[in-house]
């Protein structure tokens, strides 16, 4: 199975003002054991998570190194405009790393669909695939109306990396 999540800022002191509701955390800490316990919930050992940028910031490479481990799956990073500072100081942890990815799904009729994934938006792609992408916290969802366009910024998921079968039924049915 494959996941998509972005935006986890392990480490980032700051985002727990921000108003895409981490405030609802008193600590960094307390956010990073929810970012933890819900990543687990649904990701086991073998499956594939696509990290679409800013996976940490503001912390010692070791520290996110540390909750790096505490997550199951084979990660892949996308890098983020933060992961110059820490996750791309342990790029031999991350399956693979590139800026911009594409990868394919089966839709349940058996077709396969593709997905470009970026930590930035893009306002126009190959129209067959569909967009994947954070960095925005949900700040443009008004914007992907009518288009194959997903923001998948944690906080809009309660903080769970989602299925490639929530993927598909967010977005099939875009006309």
């Amino acid at each position: 199975m494959k996941y998509f999540t972005s935006d986890e800022h392990i480490g980032h002191k700051a985002m727990l003002y921000f108003p895409e509701g981490r405030h609802k955390f008193s600590t960094t800490s307390e956010m990073e054991e929810y970012i933890i316990d819900k990543w687990n919930s649904v990701v086991t050992i073998r499956d594939e998570v696509y990290v679409l940028g800013d996976f940490a910031y503001k912390c010692s490479k070791r520290y996110a190194e540390s909750i790096f481990w505490q997550l199951n799956g084979i990660k892949y990073l996308i890098p983020g405009n933060h992961d110059n500072k820490v996750a791309l100081k342990f790029i031999d942890c991350w399956r693979s790393i590139d800026l911009i990815k594409r990868v394919s799904i089966t839709l349940p009729n058996g077709v396969e669909q593709y997905l470009l994934l970026s930590h930035r938006p893009f306002l126009s792609w190959e129209s067959k695939c569909w967009h994947l992408h954070g960095h925005t916290h949900g700040k443009i969802q008004e914007l992907n109306k009518g288009i194959k366009r997903l923001d998948v910024s944690v906080e809009l998921y309660d903080y769970t990396p989602i299925s490639e079968e929530q993927v598909i039924n967010l977005l099939r049915d875009i006309q």
